[in-house]
């Protein structure tokens, strides 16, 4: 080893901090493994821990030698990944932050070399039942957010997780009245899911107003995923120009109204990635908070004045993935919305009910209005398949089937017609 580092230090420290911060960037993909190759770490159907990260490579290379230890601990990119899981990362947040903040008088805000990527997740209140455990619950969680609030304008990705309505006031507390502005935040993943124990404890959980995050001040977000999490929808401004877009386990009661989410998609014409997990725009409700049957982009003359009256156009859209999604419902919001040249596509739709399928989903899935009644296995013939009815089949390179109501004669003609077909996924046990 002493041989080899010796033959490295001949190098110019511009040279090795650039292989030091190649080697913490591969680690650091451990992160991000997310199936729709997206920048989120959680994902909305996984209950467990569905990350792995530790900073092996910095702390390593910052032990082999005095030279080594010298450039490692002044390039600031081998530590501004800050994560947190157990209690013990606290002590090696406070150094990490340490050793990546800026120096001398430049304004902290600009100088992109500092930016941190911070990742927090909890663990339910009554899970941590010994005075020994490590993990993360309500006080832990207060003193990372002592740690970090200060430096919010340098915060350029936030994942956080919470498993309880504890740590979730704790967050609200954090993100709507100490934070501040987020000046350069590009990433903001909010996870937030529990057991319920009881009616009771659901409506507390959801009963609150959602806070204000960041002052509204995050003017260059461009990967939003809110899992069980709402926002004051009409309040947020930011909402556009995203490039990711992740709604997922949201109850009716706290989605987005339908004029939200046109301005969100509309504002949006370079979104890539469109994830839905039992969400999505509300589609209509009485003055009783029931469903209505009158959807929610609808008026007397049958179109609401004060919305566009054209579809949306996602022309630019690559991912689409579509996860335990009722099938009139589905059928509804994609009706309004146009994405030509979607290269993947992942559907996990089933129905409970024997008497539900998906035929409707999947007519407006593939844009042909004229087989609204048909069976799925009509939908799925070769004839009805074949462009311009289904206009992105002929760029679908991706398909992921992890669920679906068809039969095996319907989802052989819909293969027949992706002829750039590449990567293909199929869970036969739900397909």
């Amino acid at each position: 080893m002493a041989w080899q580092s010796s033959r490295f230090d001949s190098f110019p420290s511009e040279v090795v901090a650039m292989i030091f911060e190649l080697g913490t960037f591969t680690e650091l993909g451990k992160l991000q493994h997310s199936p729709n190759q997206t920048p989120f770490v959680f994902e909305s159907s996984c209950k467990s821990n569905d990350y792995s990260y530790s900073p092996h490579f910095p702390i390593l290379v910052s032990h082999v030698s005095r030279k080594w230890r010298a450039i490692a601990l002044n390039t600031p990119a081998l530590w501004s990944t800050l994560f947190f899981d157990h209690a013990s990362h606290l002590e090696r947040g406070r150094v990490f932050l340490e050793r990546c903040s800026p120096r001398g008088s430049s304004s902290p805000e600009f100088c992109s070399g500092y930016f941190l990527d911070i990742v927090i997740a909890t663990v339910p209140f009554k899970r941590k039942t010994t005075q020994d455990d490590d993990s993360i619950s309500k006080e832990e969680l207060e003193e990372i957010f002592n740690l970090l609030v200060p430096v919010t304008v340098r915060w350029r990705s936030f994942c956080l997780r919470v498993r309880d309505n504890t740590c979730k006031k704790v967050a609200r507390d954090a993100l709507g009245h100490n934070c501040g502005r987020a000046p350069n935040l590009e990433t903001l993943q909010l996870y937030h899911f529990e057991d319920y124990n009881n009616v009771d404890e659901l409506i507390e959980a959801t009963i609150r107003d959602p806070v204000i995050c960041f002052a509204n001040n995050v003017p260059k977000l461009k990967h939003l995923s809110l899992i069980g999490v709402n926002l004051p929808w009409a309040q947020s401004p930011y909402l556009e120009g995203l490039d990711t877009l992740e709604l997922a386990l949201h109850p009716e009661k706290i989605r987005p109204p339908y004029e939200v989410w046109d301005r969100i998609l509309r504002l949006s014409p370079d979104l890539r990635n469109l994830i839905l997990h039992y969400s999505g725009p509300k589609v209509g409700w009485d003055e009783e908070g029931s469903p209505s049957s009158t959807l929610a982009w609808q008026g007397d003359d049958l179109w609401r004045s004060d919305l566009p009256s054209g579809k949306i156009i996602l022309d630019k859209l690559e991912v689409l993935s579509l996860t335990d999604m009722d099938a009139p419902y589905l059928t509804k919001i994609l009706d309004r919305i146009q994405f030509p040249n979607v290269q993947r596509l992942v559907l996990e739709l089933t129905s409970e009910e024997e008497d539900s399928d998906y035929s409707d989903s999947s007519v407006r899935l593939f844009h042909n209005s004229n087989l609204s009644n048909s069976s799925m296995s009509t939908i799925l013939s070769v004839e009805n398949l074949k462009p311009p009815l289904f206009p992105f089949l002929h760029t679908l390179t991706s398909l992921t089937l992890s669920a679906l109501d068809c039969k095996p004669s319907a989802l052989q003609s819909l293969l027949a017609c992706l002829p750039e077909l590449i990567e293909l996924e199929i869970d036969f046990q739900r397909v």
